[in-house]
């Protein structure tokens, strides 16, 4: 049986790590973007990004219940598929809050700014979704 301490803190490295991976990738890939248009715009993709991770340090805590329960499933697939869904369902709401709340202009140049972050997001939860979770034991 997993101790809920070990389970909560293994819980709360894989969602310290997504939140890790998935800004730092998406700012990488956002700041390319801007820089390959204009070199002198990679600066608006840094800042972005930046304003990206300190909003969605908000979202953090609603990861740790999703890794602790990905982290009692036997199968690789399973927690793959859930962390995928996972993430495609914050993607969408945070795309629409984001439309609905702040002065963007269109859907297309919103998906713009946050395709990278999804990316990052989809590949962070595919490496962090091992085929084997690691075995805790009561202390």
């Amino acid at each position: 049986m997993l101790s809920f301490t070990s389970l909560t803190n293994y819980s709360l490295r894989k969602a310290l790590s997504l939140w890790l991976l998935s800004n730092l990738g998406g700012t990488i890939l956002l700041t390319i973007d801007f820089a390959l248009d204009r070199p002198a715009d990679f600066s608006i993709g840094l800042f972005s990004g930046l304003l990206a991770a300190l909003v969605s340090l908000l979202v953090l805590p609603f990861c740790v219940p999703l890794f602790r329960l990905l982290g009692q499933l036997s199968t690789c697939s399973a927690r793959r598929t859930i962390g995928t869904v996972a993430v495609l369902g914050c993607y969408a709401v945070t795309n629409f809050f984001v439309l609905h709340h702040l002065p963007v202009v269109d859907l297309r140049s919103l998906v713009t700014m946050s395709l990278p972050y999804l990316a990052a997001a989809l590949a962070a939860v595919y490496f962090l979704c091992e085929p084997a979770p690691p075995r805790f034991q009561n202390a």
